[in-house]
C-alpha cells in the first residue's frame, strides 16, 4: 500500500465548526452514492446506453472528486459493496457462450468464457482507507487461471496479487525486468514484446494464445499491450497505460490490418483514444482507469472526461463503473444498434462537445 497523503486532510476538520461542515459533506456523499448505486443496479450496462446511466456516472464523479474522498469510509463501503456483487457473479455465473467481462477497480478486468477465467491488472486499491477488502480480493484472484500485468506502476502491478497467483502455480505474464530482484522473478512469464510471436498458455483443459505488442507509457516505460485469443476465436486487447505517440506509427495504426479484436480495454486517458480505436477497429470498447483515487483530484480522470474523449465515436463504447459486468456474444453487431440510435444520441453529443473543451 502507498503512503496516504490524504490522511493529512483529517486535520482540516479538527475545529467544531469544520466538523459540522464535514458531517454535512459526508451526508451528501452517502446520499449521492446510494442514489447512484440504485440507478446503476436497475440500469445495467447495455448498448445503446440508457441516458440515465450517463447521468448517474456524471453524478458519481462529484463525490469521487472531493479532495478527501480516499479517506472517507462511505466511499470505501461503496467500492466494496459493488465489488462484492461482482465477486458473487464471477464465482457463480455460468458462461455458456461468448464472454463476460467484469470491470473491477481502476484498469482491472476479469474475463470469463465457458472454458476459462483470466485477470488483467487486478489491483486492490491504493490505501488502507480505500481498497478492496482482502477476502474479496482473494476470491477474485482464486477465480482466475492466469493474470496479465501490463507494466510496473502500482495501480496495475499489485505485488500481493502476483505473489498469490504465482504461489498457487498459476501463470503471471509480465513485462521484462518487473520484480527482477525478487525471488519470484524466475516464476514469472516474460514473453518477448513483438506482435509476430504467438505465445501459448495451457490452462487445464483449455488453452489461450496471446501476443504482446511493444507499448509504452511515455517514451521509456515498457507497457505490454496484450492481444489474447480466447477459445472459439474471441479476441481481447488490454492496453495498460498505453500513451506514446510513436507507437501509432510503429504498430497501432495498422493493427486492424492483421488482427481481429472483439473487445478493446483501453485506459480512458490514452493518447488519442479516437486514433487508438481507429487503429484497433474493435467491435466494442470498454475503457478503464477512471477515478484512480490515489491521483490528485485534477488527474482522477472523471467519467465525464471519458465521454468527452469519445465525441462522435461510431464504435460502441460502454462506460462502466466499478463492479459492473457486460456479456458479449461472438459476432454481435453492436454497430448497427448504434446507427439506429444515431450513434450515441443527440443529448450525449451535446454533453460530449461541452466536455471536450476541458
Amino acid at each position: 500500500m502507498k503512503n496516504n497523503p490524504f490522511l493529512a486532510l483529517e486535520r482540516l476538520y479538527d475545529e467544531p465548526e469544520m466538523q459540522v461542515i464535514h458531517q454535512r459533506m459526508v451526508c451528501w456523499m452517502k446520499s449521492t452514492l446510494e442514489w447512484v448505486d440504485g440507478v446503476l443496479s436497475q440500469n445495467l450496462p447495455e448498448w445503446p446506453e440508457p441516458a440515465i446511466r450517463r447521468r448517474a456516472l456524471f453524478v458519481l464523479d462529484e463525490p469521487l472528486h472531493v479532495l478527501s474522498a480516499p479517506v472517507e469510509p462511505c466511499l470505501n463501503r461503496f467500492l466494496n459493496s459493488r465489488i462484492e456483487s461482482a465477486v458473487l457473479e464471477i464465482e457463480h455465473e455460468v458462461v455458456t457462450s461468448g464472454l463476460t467481462i467484469w470491470k473491477l477497480y481502476n484498469h482491472g478486468f476479469v474475463v470469463k468464457t465457458p472454458e476459462l477465467t483470466l485477470g488483467f491488472d487486478l489491483h486492490r486499491g491504493p490505501f488502507e482507507s480505500f481498497r478492496i477488502e482482502s477476502g474479496l480480493f482473494d476470491r477474485i484472484l482464486d477465480a482466475t487461471q492466469a493474470l496479465f500485468i501490463s507494466h510496473e506502476h502500482g495501480d496495475h502491478a499489485d505485488e500481493y496479487a502476483v505473489r498469490r497467483v504465482v504461489e498457487s502455480g498459476r501463470p503471471v505474464i509480465v513485462p521484462p525486468r518487473l520484480w527482477e530482484e525478487d525471488a519470484i522473478y524466475p516464476q514469472l512469464t516474460k514473453p518477448e514484446r513483438h506482435w509476430k510471436l504467438e505465445n501459448k498458455l495451457a490452462l487445464g483443459d483449455a488453452s489461450v494464445a496471446y501476443r504482446v505488442f511493444p507499448g509504452h507509457q511515455g517514451a521509456d516505460l515498457l507497457n505490454n499491450v496484450y492481444l489474447v485469443e480466447l477459445p472459439k476465436g474471441l479476441h481481447i486487447l488490454h492496453t495498460g497505460d498505453q500513451s506514446y505517440m510513436e507507437d501509432f506509427y510503429v504498430w497501432i495504426d495498422r493493427l486492424h490490418e492483421q488482427f481481429r479484436v472483439d473487445v478493446l480495454l483501453p485506459n480512458c486517458w490514452s493518447t488519442r483514444l479516437d486514433r487508438l480505436i481507429q487503429g484497433v477497429s474493435p467491435r466494442l470498447v470498454i475503457p478503464g482507469h477512471e477515478n484512480e483515487m490515489s491521483h490528485p483530484v485534477d488527474h482522477r480522470e472523471a467519467f465525464s472526461k471519458t465521454y468527452g474523449h469519445i465525441v462522435g465515436e461510431r464504435t460502441p463504447v460502454l462506460v462502466m463503473a466499478w463492479g459492473e459486468r457486460y456479456h458479449y456474444e461472438q459476432n454481435q453487431d453492436l454497430l448497427s444498434l448504434a446507427s439506429e440510435s444515431d450513434v450515441q444520441g443527440a443529448d450525449l453529443k451535446k454533453t460530449q462537445q461541452f466536455l471536450s473543451k476541458f
